[in-house]
């Protein structure tokens, strides 16, 4: 059933005595309806809104000149860094047991990783040497860039959780 107790809530002033009566039955009937006393409903209300408000107030709003400088400033690319050669003598290519091409970049990404720590970047570009490597470096989550080249790229942010996992 609609009721309207939005007199007693707009502006400043006086409170509407059929308001607040209406209010109070509207309050009582939602807290009967829940099994909780009226104080009880009233007190989880009033703790939802303070949580809302608090939540809000993390925001920050900055003048419109700060947030276009702010946005400019993606547009502008990043250092990434790239492996460049990461090579596995045949005899060791395909081994089952130790996965020494999986050991291998694993060593690389902890190094970029952390000197993506140092120096920044969004990304890992790697060169695959064939179009047969571009499979395996897929398998390892690497994405195609999307041009004509062997080019293919991780994100840091992956490369940290391959590198973590928890």
């Amino acid at each position: 059933m609609f009721r309207d107790v939005g007199a007693l809530t707009q502006g400043v002033g006086k409170v509407n005595p059929e308001a607040h009566a209406a209010l109070s039955g509207l309050i009582s009937e939602a807290a009967d309806l829940l099994h909780v006393t009226k104080s009880a409903f009233v007190a989880d209300a009033a703790r939802q809104a303070a949580e809302k408000i608090v939540a809000r107030s993390d925001v920050t709003l900055m003048s419109p000149a700060v947030f276009d400088t702010m946005m400019a400033s993606l547009d502008v690319p990043d250092e990434s860094p790239e492996l460049a050669k990461l090579t596995l003598d045949r005899s060791l290519r395909g081994e089952k047991d130790h996965l020494w091409g999986a050991q291998l970049l694993r060593e690389a990404l902890e190094k970029i990783v952390a000197s993506v720590d140092l120096g920044g970047g969004q990304i890992i570009v790697v060169g695959a040497d064939n179009p047969g490597l571009i499979a395996w470096y897929s398998r390892q989550g690497f994405k195609s860039t999307g041009g004509q080249d062997l080019r293919l790229y991780l994100k840091v942010a992956t490369a940290r959780r391959y590198l973590d996992p928890k």
